[in-house]
């Protein structure tokens, strides 16, 4: 474990969040665990046998659950918002009314050959404290921006969502122990909320201290998206 960014707002640690404490500190857990999906390993073409060539490596723990179901141990009864894939329902969390459901405003790819795509994901919601306008529990924020060289990453969030969600969490620290490329991070420090991160693998800390570090609100999503994918072709072609 080590530090690999930090500023009066955020710290970011490049390391294995199962095997530190650092993040248990804080007061509010908003995070993209593993699916248990090995995302980015193919792309389902659709057709038996026939699959996609691999686009991105699966981020390490993607295999299976067990970190995820490990981080939710270390984090206790404490309020969370955990987003899981709608393929997984097997998997789903605790929650307190009804899961948040992510529209893309797009479909996903998956099986072709069948009408409907995965176009939404989950966000697991428990605890208290949680506050703000009721509003209905599907959050409409478009993927597309995000998607040109996909961060670098097989499954990036936009930070306006995370926005939307880190908005209504309880007062204190933000925890996200699968910081990725960081967009957790980038949202909460948008608005002026504290907070500690953790990933393992230092290909995404480097492109989330990147983003950090040039201290940019990130209000304009096309934006953020064009600055990450000058980043990951100066850094990783």
């Amino acid at each position: 474990m080590k530090i690999y960014y930090e500023d009066e707002q955020v710290i970011l640690y490049h390391g294995d969040a199962r095997e530190i404490q650092e993040w248990t500190v804080a007061d509010v857990l908003v995070t993209d665990p593993p699916y248990g999906l090995d995302s980015g390993l193919s792309r389902s073409s659709g057709r038996p046998g026939k699959r996609y060539t691999p686009v991105f490596e699966a981020p390490q723990w993607d295999t299976d659950l067990s970190a995820r179901d490990k981080i939710m141990t270390m984090w206790g009864d404490k309020p969370y918002a955990v987003f899981g894939s709608p393929k997984r329902l097997d998997a789903a969390l605790p929650c307190r009314e009804v899961p948040l459901v992510w529209d893309k405003a797009n479909v996903g790819m998956g099986d072709t050959t069948f009408p409907w795509g995965p176009g939404y994901e989950l966000v697991y919601v428990n605890g208290d404290g949680w506050t703000g306008t009721r509003e209905s529990a599907i959050i409409r924020v478009q993927h597309s921006a995000i998607l040109p060289k996909r961060e670098g990453h097989p499954t990036p969030k936009p930070i306006p969502l995370m926005e939307q969600i880190i908005r209504k969490a309880p007062p204190g620290i933000i925890a996200d122990p699968f910081s990725g490329t960081g967009s957790t991070l980038v949202a909460a420090r948008n608005l002026g909320r504290v907070a500690i991160g953790v990933e393992v693998e230092e290909r995404y800390c480097l492109l989330a201290a990147r983003r950090l570090s040039q201290m940019v609100l990130f209000s304009d999503e096309a934006m953020a998206a064009a600055e990450l994918t000058a980043l990951w072709e100066e850094d990783f072609r």
